[in-house]
This record gives structure tokens, sequence and C-alpha cells, in this order.
């Protein structure tokens, strides 16, 4: 398994940033996504990253670019 960098850890924060910022619970972003809420604790924790279209789906149900989410 690949160790996180700070650019990793960065992005992480950035999804749970604008999760907690719309109130959402984990379990309500995925609902609402259709990525599995497993895979949201993943992400957040920085143990992996969505593929292309989960962070889409993402990005939208936040209302936020991918740009914003995941850019440096």
């Amino acid at each position: 398994m690949a160790q996180k960098t700070k650019s990793d850890t960065a992005q992480t924060n950035t999804l749970r940033f604008y999760r907690l910022k719309r109130e959402m619970s984990q379990e309500q972003l995925a609902k609402l996504s259709g990525v599995h809420k497993n895979s949201i604790i993943r992400y957040e924790q920085g143990i992996q990253m969505p593929s292309m279209e989960s962070a889409i789906r993402l990005c939208r149900v936040l209302g936020v670019t991918l740009d914003e989410m995941f850019g440096s």
C-alpha cells in the first residue's frame, strides 16, 4: 500500500470538509451519491482515492467542482 502524502491528506480532508459543511453524514452522502458508505470512509481516511465516476457523483451531491474537491 502506498504511503499517504501531504497532498492525499489534504484531498481527503476536503471531502470531509464539504460533507460536514452540508451537514451530511457519511450514510446520507452514500445514499444520495450512490457511492458505498465504506468507500466514503476509505476516501476520507486517505486509504483509497475515488474513481472518476465516484468523484463526479460526490461532487454533484456536494455542489462543488472536481477542481474544488481535488485541485491543488
